[in-house]
């Protein structure tokens, strides 16, 4: 749409080119000088209560808050706000001129305003929104939360010259403001806006975590892994490593135990990251399936300097009769208190129990399996049956109350 200043100046000189006094009547034939004086004044007062309605109005609207900034920076910001507020008035002014809302230049007038208004806005978030971001960055620095995968260049030296963390304001990226009051930063000679830019990834202490968690409960469960259980550790590990910078976090070096250290000389590959992430799978499932054996090793040996680990070999040894192999004798109820980690808990053999039949008459069936019960013979959880007490150990049953 033309520019507002290019439809009044063609107007202007449209004017210009009639002949000056042409056909001019200047009487005032039936209108008195009074009347045309008084419509003048609520014109004028008119003209300065919109003025007085623009100004606060606009003040209001560019509360900016520019500490934070250097004279610089400020001086660009301030220079954007009066350019704008100036727009901003001219608009008004020539918008209360036009009393159809359909004038195509009234929409043009509209318009405008309404552009001026979101850039100020969009103006006031963005720099809202970067002195918020630049004191998190900090803090994140002060906590070394920024992983080591990324590249140094394009996120970290980026970031610092965006915020001006440096003594050397020759190497502080350039800021501006483009006219839809986007904040932009001019670095090695290219204008960003800083809506794109984006802070440097942090280490994925969530992935680390799992990986540890599940190196733990493999080794407890005392069982080797199988090939189900193998398909579904890889799959998680898949959704695990779906992000690229989850894969640049884990074989860095964030981490420092020993899976970690198995990892380190796997280096990143953009042009083929699912290799990448297949090369990480494989050495961690190597790992997986390594702890998982020395767990199986070690179940049962009295290996260990655990007392939880003692006690349960104990007890093991203690009720060794008591195996698929070697059942408890038919009908017999057999009790076996647990070791102290399962608190005060016991292990009951169950041969029978009773059920109502289709007919709705209680009768007695044979169960043969082992429950969990506390002290009294009561059921912890009647859910929950053994076939024998290997499977009850192979179970890596835990109490939770």
């Amino acid at each position: 749409m033309a520019d507002a200043n290019l439809i009044k100046g063609a107007a202007t000189l449209a004017k210009s080119k009639r002949s000056i006094g042409a056909g001019m009547d200047l009487s005032f034939k039936g209108v008195s000088n009074a009347n045309l004086l008084a419509a003048k004044k609520r014109q004028e007062t008119k003209m300065a209560a919109q003025k007085s309605a623009i100004n606060t109005y606009m003040e209001n609207l560019s509360d900016i808050d520019l500490s934070g900034f250097n004279q610089f920076e400020q001086q660009a910001m301030t220079s954007f706000l009066t350019q704008k507020k100036n727009q901003y008035a001219y608009a008004a002014s020539e918008i209360s001129k036009i009393d159809d809302a359909t004038d195509p230049e009234y929409i043009f007038f509209r318009d405008s305003m309404n552009a001026i208004n979101n850039s100020i806005a969009n103006l006031k978030a963005q720099t809202d929104a970067y002195q918020k971001n630049k004191e998190n960055f900090v803090k994140s620095n002060e906590m070394d939360l920024w992983s080591n995968g990324n590249d140094a260049d394009q996120t970290i030296d980026k970031s610092i010259s965006i915020y001006g963390l440096t003594g050397d304001d020759s190497q502080r990226a350039a800021m501006g403001v483009d006219d839809n009051g986007n904040l932009t930063f001019e670095i090695n000679g290219e204008v960003m806006a800083y809506k794109d830019y984006k802070d440097p990834f942090i280490k994925d202490f969530e992935l680390a975590g799992y990986i540890a968690d599940k190196t733990s409960t493999l080794f407890n469960a005392h069982k080797k892994l199988n090939e189900g259980n193998a398909n579904a550790l890889r799959l998680e590990l898949e959704a695990k490593l779906a992000s690229p910078n989850s894969i640049k976090s884990i074989i860095s070096s964030d981490f420092r135990a020993d899976w970690a250290q198995g990892l380190s000389d796997i280096v990143f590959n953009p042009e083929d990251i699912a290799g990448t992430r297949n090369q990480i799978i494989d050495r961690l499932m190597t790992a997986f399936t390594d702890v998982a054996n020395k767990g199986y090793n070690e179940r049962g040996t009295g290996r260990g300097t655990s007392s939880a680990a003692t006690s349960r070999n104990s007890w093991i040894q203690e009720n060794k009769q008591y195996t698929n192999s070697n059942p408890p004798p038919e009908g017999e109820v057999i009790q076996r208190t647990l070791p102290s980690r399962f608190g005060n808990r016991a292990i009951k053999f169950i041969p029978t129990v009773t059920i109502t039949d289709e007919n709705g008459e209680m009768v007695e069936t044979p169960f043969n399996k082992w429950m969990i019960v506390d002290m009294s013979g009561d059921f912890v959880n009647a859910d929950l049956a053994f076939d024998s007490l290997d499977d009850f150990l192979n179970a890596g049953y835990t109490v939770t109350n």
